[in-house]
């Protein structure tokens, strides 16, 4: 079907859109809310950290908000007469706020404002998804490949598996490109790879070898023994022809143990299989079974003098697997493919949120117990000590001046400027040039991320408390209960 109008809007925001461009919807001077100006603050609660990744889908979003007939139609005749709503997207649909970001691929912490929004409030709030849906995939991407690098140490390879269990090309593009520039080294989406000039890997698959089962039936005669081949054999003799380059051989299509013999047999049967036989790969998905096997293949690996060919697992693997496994071997593993817990089953997800810190120039926060937010504003800056690394992040109010520490020589404003007047369009950095960005903070961490100090200002810390008494109604008026 062909998309027709990219205006992303569920049921809540219509009518809450409705609503504010009507006659219900008025202050105390008798002036519609929906004009007055709004500012919504973005931030991800629920990884620890993350880089902020999102910038050219969000712009690209923007530009899409022209409403057509048929949808100003289905408005007017929703259940709820959407029809003020209809009308006004007709002639001001588009975004007409003005936006703050942090800079692409900068690592910010659970809780920290890396972007806002201004504008008049029944504009803003219709926009919110594109703001959520731009920055919450690749965030947790991010944040998962950060900790999948950190448990395979920097010497093994990373490689994106997971563009199988994606189920939308674009939706593999963006977790291809987050996890490239967070830690990964390659991707098995070739496609991801042309568009985004990053390097492809992949492996043969377990339907290789099956391929070959007529030759269980009609076995194929090895010169030198005169004895029948296994069919598996025969699949990997056949593939290291095939990719005399060098190549990867699975091992356990069937069982690890005879597949470590089946691939070992075909490289040594002649000096260019031999130079062509680079990997191993074994795909369980056991922890401890990968280890168990992992030892089994790398000593027969040896004894036949094949100590240069790697090994490389694979298995619904994640951090906490990788880590263990790393830690459990005599010997490093060259690389890890992860598909499933890169972008679909996984303990975190960015929860990227939008919501309202100030509304016609007065703070206003969400007090929910575990949601709550901050009132007003803001700006974030990042500490600098004298040798130029991070010693923390302030979140203060943005008419507050750059602050100052006897733990830091000076402090950087991340905030700036990203969309509005005045602001040219965002203009798109390769994932290489990313990538070096986000290597080069990393660096500049000497503590821990988990550990890495972020507080707010005296003047913001004192705002919240203030706001948070003011909004909560501790002396509520008596109602009557009704008895049983």
């Amino acid at each position: 079907m062909t998309e027709r109008y990219n205006f992303k809007m569920d049921r809540y925001h219509a009518v809450m859109g409705e609503f504010y461009v009507g006659p219900f919807a008025t202050s105390p001077d008798g002036t519609n809310l929906g004009e007055k100006e709004a500012v919504f603050t973005i931030i991800q609660r629920k990884c620890p950290f993350a880089p902020v990744l999102g910038h050219s889908t969000l712009s690209q979003s923007l530009f899409s908000t022209q409403i057509d007939a048929p949808h100003v139609r289905y408005l007017k005749e929703d259940r709820a007469s959407l029809n003020r709503l209809a009308e006004r997207l007709q002639g001001e649909g588009s975004f007409l706020g003005e936006i703050r970001l942090v800079p692409e691929g900068t690592i910010i912490f659970a809780g920290e404002p890396f972007a806002d929004v201004k504008g008049n409030l029944w504009n803003i709030q219709l926009h919110e998804l594109k703001f959520e849906h731009a920055f919450d995939l690749p965030m947790t991407v991010g944040y998962r490949a950060m900790k999948m690098r950190e448990a395979a140490g920097p010497k093994s390879f990373l490689s994106d598996f997971s563009l199988r269990r994606e189920g939308d090309s674009d939706r593999s593009l963006r977790v291809s490109w987050a996890s490239y520039i967070s830690g990964f080294d390659d991707t098995s989406d070739m496609d991801a790879a042309l568009q985004l000039g990053i390097p492809d890997m992949g492996t043969m698959a377990h339907y290789l070898p099956q391929s070959f089962i007529e030759y269980l039936y009609h076995p194929e005669i090895d010169p030198i023994t005169e004895k029948p081949k296994h069919f598996e054999m025969v699949a990997f003799e056949r593939w290291l022809d095939a990719n005399p380059k060098g190549t990867t051989l699975l091992l356990c299509t069937f069982n690890y143990e005879t597949g470590i013999i089946h691939a070992i047999q075909a490289a040594l049967s002649s000096p260019a299989r031999k130079a062509a036989f680079r990997f191993i790969r074994l795909d369980l998905k056991e922890p401890t079974e990968a280890i168990e096997a992992a030892v089994y293949c790398r000593k027969r690996l040896d004894l036949n003098g094949l100590q240069n060919v790697g090994i490389v697992l694979t298995g619904d693997l994640d951090a906490i697997s990788i880590g263990k496994i790393r830690t459990s071997l005599p010997f490093p593993i060259s690389g890890y493919g992860v598909g499933t817990k890169l972008s679909a089953e996984g303990e975190f997800i960015a929860g990227v949120i939008f919501k309202m810190s100030l509304m016609n120039m007065l703070a206003i926060l969400k007090g929910t117990s575990g949601k709550g937010t901050l009132p007003g504003q803001f700006q974030l800056w990042r500490c600098v000590d004298s040798n130029g690394n991070y010693a923390k992040d302030i979140i203060s109010l943005i008419d507050e001046p750059e602050p100052t520490g006897e733990d830091f020589d000076s402090a950087v404003s991340l905030l700036a400027p990203f969309w509005g007047k005045g602001v040219g369009l965002y203009q798109n950095r390769s994932p290489e040039k990313l990538k070096r960005f986000f290597e080069l903070q990393l660096t500049k961490f000497k503590v821990p991320l988990e550990k890495y100090p972020v507080v707010l200002s005296p003047k913001l810390a004192a705002l919240k408390q203030e706001i948070t008494e003011k909004v909560q109604d501790k002396n509520p008026p008596e109602i009557k209960i009704p008895e049983d």
